[in-house]
């Protein structure tokens, strides 16, 4: 029985996208239920998350204790630590171990009201999370936050729909509200903003936001009017935001909700810091190998910085020099190096160096390989963008070099080349990247899809691992891969998953492994043997009639006995674990080596092989014959 896990975080928005990770990881490494406790603002947040059970809303205290008694959990995780969360703790505690993470308040509170940001913990809050369940051994696998929840294109406002399904309108987000006004940005800097960015622009905020947004529309000078300015505060659900930020080029945001979701989308981001400071341990938290640009900009010459933990309604010192003092014009020009490398409409990985100077595709060895095909990724992007060739290239034209380039990673495969692999290998990856690339152009997929895609598939087809299916065999997972895979999809059919284009030796391999998934198979080798005999007489007795017989129907007749032979054969091969393909290709090389070491022999004698009897041909090839066995 999974184990049933409880987790407490009130707050905000950003807040509980933080505690994602945390999420995942007790899910998938426990193999626990998750429970989450939140406000009804935040459910927002967790809604469509595969790694929760179910989503507790808080509405009247006893009501809700009542109903998570009734669930019996296994463990507390307390995320928010205060008298709300103590509260829940205490009533539920006597029946399951509770566990939280170290807050550093004091530590905390000396920073801010000391300005010694030394004092200040050096780990993000979501590493910090994962103190709280150390001693169940749950890590962190280093995937950043997760963000599921986005409404469909045709929810949006129709100026809003017509943006996302063009990829030549490609735009940037100003996210221009936060809870609190020390960490917005001033109105005056973002109507700079958007007379010196030259690309269309969202304000988006909610609907205390509004009055703030339509200040910024008014003060626009009618001459920078052709860079469109659409305000969108208070006009969407945080899921139509979400749609949004998924489909722009780049987000500036102050440290606020949509600071959190960009991180989590693996969008770019420029980030805008008033009172408070990344060094509390909420800056954006990217996935590990994620090279999507954070350009962080903050006043580091403030003694009063920070000062407070979340913000103010107004400047305690009241020149708000945090913001006010900030060189938007930097920002204007990070906006304008980013956007020139950023591909539009769908998220691929991005591999843009931290470094705002140093935009182009690192040309040095990428260090792990999330770092590898983001630099894989971001060079085939410039290279559809500026190369002629490269720009040329379509799904068909691809499609045989993909099938080349195929057979090419076999034979190295074949001649057991550790360095030869490792090319080919990296020729069928960039196939794949191309492929994904082309797709993230017409908005139909793009890599981080492709992955996502079989990830996810990975995990359906492995309930032994990823779920309590019991599969202590190989052919036990086998059998349970096939049956999912029927219940999966449109393919009604066991053997619809058999490639009509493949070989006629593979496929007739992979239909038989398909059958046996079932359970229609023979019982032992001994019977299929008997079988390869029973259709070699038959072939025997077609080619016997054909000899006296030479009808096209004869000759059918008699193909069909050899494919049925062969089949057989094929079929023997499986139950004796030789890969018949492979067992064929190994005996064309053999005899490739034989017949060359014929010929040359018979240059070197001064002969030509026409002049040769078949006894003299027989004689060097047993020479060779000899010479391979000497050498095994």
């Amino acid at each position: 029985m999974k184990p049933k896990i409880l987790i407490i975080r009130f707050s905000a928005l950003g807040d509980i996208l933080m505690c994602t990770p945390l999420i995942r990881c007790l899910h998938l490494q426990m193999k626990a239920e998750i429970y989450f406790l939140t406000k009804k603002s935040n459910a927002v947040i967790l809604k469509e998350n595969p790694h929760i059970h179910q989503i507790i809303v808080l509405t009247d205290l006893w009501q809700t204790l009542h109903l998570l008694r009734n669930e019996h959990f296994d463990l507390i995780v307390d995320l928010h630590k205060n008298l709300r969360s103590f509260f829940f703790r205490f009533f539920l505690g006597c029946h399951a171990p509770v566990v939280s993470y170290p807050k550093y308040t004091f530590r905390r509170y000396l920073s801010i009201h000391l300005h010694q940001k030394q004092w200040l913990p050096k780990d993000h809050v979501c590493d910090r999370y994962f103190k709280a369940v150390k001693k169940y051994k749950v890590h962190n696998d280093g995937l950043g936050m997760e963000y599921y929840n986005f409404a469909p294109e045709k929810s949006l406002p129709l100026s809003m729909q017509q943006i996302c399904q063009s990829s030549s309108n490609p735009y940037l987000i100003i996210a221009i509200g936060s809870r609190h006004a020390t960490k917005q940005m001033p109105i005056k800097k973002i109507v700079f903003l958007c007379q010196n960015i030259p690309f269309p622009i969202l304000l988006v905020g909610d609907k205390n936001d509004q009055a703030k947004a339509l200040s910024i529309q008014k003060q626009i000078s009618k001459e920078d009017s052709s860079t469109p300015v659409w305000n969108m505060c208070g006009l969407l659900s945080f899921d139509q935001t979400a749609t949004l930020v998924l489909h722009a080029n780049l987000i500036i945001s102050g440290d606020s909700a949509l600071m959190h979701l960009s991180a989590a989308l693996q969008k770019d981001l420029i980030s805008v810091w008033g009172s408070t400071v990344p060094e509390l341990g909420m800056y954006p938290y990217y996935p590990m190998g994620s090279e999507a640009v954070h350009t962080l900009f903050e006043n580091k010459n403030l003694r009063c910085r920070p000062c407070h933990k979340h913000g103010y309604d107004r400047c305690p010192k009241k020149h708000f020099c945090c913001m006010n003092d900030l060189d938007f014009s930097s920002i204007a020009l990070a906006v304008e190096r980013i956007w020139k490398h950023t591909t539009p409409k769908i998220s691929s990985p991005k591999i843009y160096n931290m470094n705002e100077n140093n935009l182009l595709p690192n040309q040095d060895p990428a260090s792990t390989p999330g770092q590898a095909i983001e630099r894989l990724i971001r060079i085939l992007t410039l290279l559809r963008k500026d190369c002629p060739w490269d720009k040329k290239q379509t799904f068909e034209t691809l499609r045989c070099l993909t099938i080349e380039e195929t057979y090419e990673l076999s034979e190295s495969l074949l001649e057991n080349e550790p360095e030869e692999i490792k090319k080919e290998l990296g020729d069928l990856l960039l196939h794949i990247a191309f492929y994904s690339q082309i797709g993230a152009e017409k908005n139909l997929f793009d890599f981080t899809m492709v992955t996502n895609g079989i990830c996810e598939k990975l995990i359906r087809r492995h309930p032994h691992i990823f779920s309590d299916v019991q599969a202590n065999t190989a052919e036990q997972v086998k059998q349970n891969w096939e049956e999912i895979k029927l219940k999966e999809g449109s393919k009604h059919s066991v053997l619809a998953g058999v490639p009509s284009s493949l070989p006629a030796t593979v496929k007739a391999f992979r239909i038989q492994e398909k059958a046996r998934g079932v359970g229609f198979d023979w019982d032992n080798s001994d019977q299929v043997w008997d079988k390869v005999l029973e259709e070699l007489d038959e072939l025997k007795v077609e080619v016997s009639k054909w000899k006296t017989q030479k009808t096209e129907e004869q000759h059918s007749r008699m193909n069909s006995e050899l494919g049925d032979l062969l089949f057989a054969i094929i079929n023997y091969a499986r139950f004796i674990d030789v890969n018949p393909d492979d067992a064929l290709e190994h005996t064309n090389k053999k005899f490739i080596r034989r017949f060359k070491y014929l010929e040359e022999k018979t240059i070197m004698q001064g002969q030509s092989l026409h002049e040769l009897t078949l006894d003299q041909m027989n004689v060097y090839w047993n020479e060779a014959k000899t010479l391979e066995s000497d050498n095994l």
